[in-house]
Parts: structure tokens; sequence; C-alpha cells
């Protein structure tokens, strides 16, 4: 799958983007606002969202934007904590290791 994924650069974005997408409705489901949509409205909203591939040590600003940590690690900047993947990211700036793909989403 790695080598498929390797020689379809469309194939791989679409697949990073279908799973982030499961990610993220599974981990802010629950809280609100999203929890008082029906599913097909998160849903939609989600795909609007795209994955981001940031490069080691690249800082994002997520600054009113909805951030879910699908591969690789985090760094929250302010208090240092290490952060790993499948992680719903609530911090406004966040750097980032060399494999981490992020699913952003304006709020």
């Amino acid at each position: 799958m790695q080598s498929i994924m390797a020689e379809s650069p469309e194939l791989s974005g679409s697949l990073w983007k279908t799973a982030a997408m499961r990610f993220a409705e599974n981990l802010i489901g629950a809280k609100s606002p999203y929890n008082a949509w029906d599913q097909m409205r998160l849903r939609r909203w989600l795909n609007e969202g795209e994955v981001s591939a940031p490069a080691e040590g690249e800082s994002v600003n997520l600054y009113g934007k909805v951030g879910i940590l699908v591969a690789g690690q985090a760094l929250h900047l302010l208090v240092r904590k290490r952060l790993l993947h499948l992680h719903f990211l609530d911090l406004a700036d966040a750097t980032f290791s060399d494999n981490a793909k992020v699913f952003i989403r304006e709020s």
C-alpha cells in the first residue's frame, strides 16, 4: 500500500483526508457545538478541511481553527508538551515532527 501511495500523490492525499476526517469526527463529535449537529452536517463541515504535512520543526498557527494530529508528533509551544498522533489540538500554535500529518479546518 505504501508503494502505491508513493507513486500516486492524489491517492495518498485522498486516503489521508478520508482517515483524517474520520479521526476528526470521532475526536470532536462529542464536543460542543459539534455534538448538537447531525452526522451528515458534521461530515460536510469536515469535508472543507485539509490535511497538512508540516516540515520538521515547522510552526503552524492553529488559532481559530480545529486541528487534529493524524500522524507524527506535535510540540505545544507554550507548555513544551509533546503530543502524539490522534490528538485534538486545542491550542494556538504547535511545531511538528517530520512525518506529521495534521487535519486543519477553520472554526
